[in-house]
């Protein structure tokens, strides 16, 4: 089954199916995602920018961030995009960023028009969730900017979710954590 828009925009985790001091909200902005100058790295980039239907058109797709509020840290912010393709499309998008990702570690590209170079940190096999799933960290230095992207992306049947949160190097390496995740993939399992 292809997920309709609407089938996504239910699938999306509510409050109520999250931790306490968690919220759902309205998408936030989200950073532009690299561009591999190398032709080899650019199934890998593809997916970081799933969201500018650069790897496949898509069926359908829905978006929210989601904020966790921790007494005493600084709270964490998770965008999450659910993104539904043709039957088999996903696992092809899926497949063919995870062999690009095993071979580009570091490689130039640009954001926003900028000569950045990228350096991505990946594995396919942690966190294990849904049909497949790949993490990724991208650290970009430019002379404008230095920030850390980290993103999961779990496939679970023809629909896609990224996870992705963002921030400065120097505040620290952000991740995507548990508590969206989980609940997301599992919501998004029973309409698959």
């Amino acid at each position: 089954m292809v997920p309709t828009q609407a089938q996504l925009h239910t699938a999306l985790v509510t409050d109520a199916e999250l931790p306490a001091r968690t919220r759902t909200r309205s998408p936030m902005p989200v950073p532009p995602s690299p561009r591999a100058d190398e032709p080899a790295c650019r199934p890998g980039t593809n997916l970081l920018a799933i969201d500018t239907h650069a790897v496949r058109p898509p069926v359908a797709s829905a978006e929210q961030s989601v904020t966790r509020t921790v007494s005493g840290k600084p709270s964490v912010d998770i965008t999450i995009l659910l993104t539904s393709f043709k039957v088999g499309e996903a696992e092809r998008v899926m497949s063919e960023a995870a062999a690009s990702l095993e071979v580009c570690h570091t490689f130039p590209g640009t954001k926003n028009g900028i000569p950045v170079t990228f350096t991505l940190q990946s594995s396919t096999t942690s966190p294990s969730m849904g049909d497949q799933s790949v993490h990724v960290r991208v650290v970009s230095v430019s002379a404008a900017e230095n920030l850390v992207t980290t993103y999961l992306f779990v496939r679970a049947g023809n629909t896609i979710v990224r996870f992705m949160s963002a921030g400065p190097t120097l505040d620290g390496i952000p991740s995507v954590v548990d508590f969206p995740a989980r609940e997301q993939v599992e919501k998004l399992m029973d309409i698959r």
